[in-house]
C-alpha cells in the first residue's frame, strides 16, 4: 500500500523595515516566480515613508509553502489622529494570493496575522474579491461612491460597438459632443471659481503644513494624518515603473495671496478601468484635498479646478470618489456617470482607541481616495 504523501507545510513571515534596509537579508524561502519580491520603487517608498516610526515596523508578510512563497501582504505605516491622540495604523498594500493556493485560506491567515501586528488595521481600495473575507473578520467597511467624466469616448466606443467602422464613426460623433461639453465646463469653472488661483507646487510649503495641522479635526473627530512630509513622499515615491503616470500638488489661493485649500491629482493607465471594463484608459483622479476655508472654496469648486487641471494632461477620462455620499448627486449635473465605489476598511483590537463605537460610523471620519497606498495605484 502506498504511503500517504506528506501534507505540505504552511509558515507565515514577517518581514520588517530593518531587513528590508539590510543589503545582506536573505529570506528563508525561495522564491522563483517572484510572488513576494519587492520593487525597487516600493522599496524605496517604504524606506521613506515618513510615518514610519521605528526599523521594527513590518512592512511585508510571506505566506510559504513547503518553503517557497505562496502569497503576500505588503505594509505601510500609517497614522490616525482622535480626541489629539495619534494612534498608529498598519495599511495593507498589496494582498497577493496566486490561483493556486487560494483552497488553503492564505488569504484569510496573511490577514489574521496583519490585525497581530497592530491594534489598528486598515485597507484602501479593496478588490470586490477580497472585499467579502475582509467583511467576514468583522472589518469596518466605508464606501467612497465613484463618479467618472468621460473626457474621449475610445474607450467606451470599443467596449460596447467596437474597433471596425462602425465604432470609428461613433468615435467621431461622440468626441465632437464632449469637445462642446467641455467647453461648456469650463466656462462654468472660470464663472464659479473667479477670484481663485491655481498654483502648481513641486513640493508643499510649510504654509500648508501649519494650515492642515491647524484645521485637523476641525469637522470629524477621527482624521487620517496629513502633512507636508507625507504630501511630498507621495508626491516622490511610486510603487512601480509606470512611465506615464503623473502626481501633482495644486495650491488654491484667493485674491489676497492667502491659502484657501489644495488638491492632488495623479493620473494612470489602467489595463481595465471601472466596473464597466473600460480598456488601456488613462484616468485622472482626484485624489486627496481639503478646503481651508469652504465659504470661499466648496469641495465642487475643487471638482471643477481639478477637472479642468487633468484636462492639461490630457486624460481620457475624470475620476472623483466622493466621501460624502451627498456630493454624487451634483457631480451628475457635470457630466459624472456612477461607477461603482471605492472601500476603505479597517478594523480596531480592544485597546485601539479607534475601538469606541462612537467612532465607527463613517461620518465620523476624514477619508479621503489617497489614504493607505492608493495615490500610487
Amino acid at each position: 500500500m502506498d504511503a500517504t504523501p506528506p501534507k505540505p507545510k504552511s509558515e507565515i513571515h514577517v518581514i520588517r523595515k530593518r531587513d528590508l534596509r539590510d543589503p545582506s537579508y536573505r529570506p528563508a524561502w525561495e522564491d522563483p516566480e517572484k510572488i513576494a519580491t519587492f520593487t525597487a520603487e516600493k522599496r524605496l517608498a517604504i524606506l521613506s515613508n515618513p510615518l514610519s516610526r521605528s526599523d521594527d515596523d513590518p512592512v511585508q508578510i510571506v505566506g510559504t509553502v513547503d518553503g517557497r512563497a505562496a502569497g503576500r501582504m505588503d505594509l505601510f505605516a500609517g497614522e490616525v489622529s482622535t480626541g489629539g491622540q495619534a494612534v498608529p495604523v498598519l495599511w495593507t498594500s498589496l494582498l497577493h494570493v496566486p490561483v493556486e493556493h487560494r483552497s488553503s485560506l492564505l488569504g484569510v491567515l496573511l490577514i489574521l496575522k496583519m490585525q497581530a501586528l497592530c491594534p489598528t488595521v486598515a485597507a484602501c481600495a479593496v478588490s470586490q474579491q477580497a472585499l467579502p473575507v475582509y467583511e467576514k473578520l468583522k472589518w469596518i467597511d466605508f464606501r467612497m461612491p465613484r463618479y467618472v467624466l468621460m473626457r474621449r469616448s475610445r474607450a467606451v466606443v470599443e467596449r460596447y460597438v467596437g474597433r471596425g467602422p462602425i465604432g470609428m464613426a461613433a468615435r467621431v460623433v461622440a468626441d465632437a459632443a464632449l469637445l462642446g461639453w467641455r467647453g461648456m465646463l469650463r466656462l462654468r469653472t472660470a464663472i464659479r471659481t473667479r477670484g481663485l488661483r491655481v498654483e502648481h507646487a513641486e513640493r508643499a510649503p510649510a504654509e500648508l503644513d501649519a494650515a492642515i495641522a491647524t484645521s485637523a479635526g476641525a469637522a470629524q473627530p477621527v482624521t487620517i494624518t496629513r502633512s507636508a512630509d507625507w504630501i511630498n513622499w507621495l508626491l516622490t515615491s511610486a510603487i512601480g515603473s509606470f512611465p506615464r503616470d503623473r502626481q501633482g500638488l495644486f495650491l488654491v489661493r484667493d485674491r489676497a495671496g492667502a491659502l484657501v485649500g489644495y488638491f492632488l491629482l495623479k493620473a494612470h493607465v489602467y489595463p481595465t478601468a471601472t466596473h464597466r471594463n473600460f480598456k488601456n484608459l488613462f484616468l485622472g483622479s482626484l485624489k486627496d484635498w481639503q478646503s481651508f476655508r469652504p465659504s470661499a472654496l466648496s469641495f465642487h469648486d475643487i471638482v471643477r479646478l481639478a477637472v479642468r487641471e487633468l484636462g492639461r494632461w490630457n486624460v481620457d477620462a475624470v475620476e472623483v470618489c466622493v466621501t460624502d455620499p451627498a456630493d454624487g448627486h451634483r457631480l451628475r449635473r457635470f457630466g459624472f456617470l456612477p461607477a461603482g465605489d471605492l472601500h476603505l476598511l479597517y478594523r480596531a483590537a480592544p485597546k485601539s482607541p479607534l475601538a469606541d463605537p462612537a467612532l465607527a460610523g463613517q461620518a465620523k471620519w476624514n477619508i479621503r481616495p489617497a489614504d493607505g497606498d492608493n495615490f500610487f495605484g
